[in-house]
């Protein structure tokens, strides 16, 4: 971790860039803050999640047929 004389330096070198260099400075770190995030966080396993939610007798398909015909006619019951 970084103590307060490293963070001072940084912001020392910081503020001999332009208002660009900055900027961009700023938009390549936030890149790979996003990517070292996402990185460690575990994704989600869908297999099941939906399981017991529906009907047995549920059909899908007649479903996408009258939400898809809804969407045609623009009538929404």
């Amino acid at each position: 971790m970084m103590n307060q004389k490293q963070v001072a330096h940084i912001e020392d070198l910081m503020t001999q860039l332009s208002l660009e260099d900055q900027l961009i400075l700023f938009e390549r770190l936030s890149r790979q803050l996003r990517v070292s995030i996402n990185q460690t966080k575990k994704p989600t396993d869908l297999y099941g999640i939906w399981q017991d939610r529906f009907p047995v007798d549920f059909d899908i398909d007649a479903a996408l047929l009258e939400i898809r015909q809804e969407w045609e006619t623009g009538i929404i019951e």
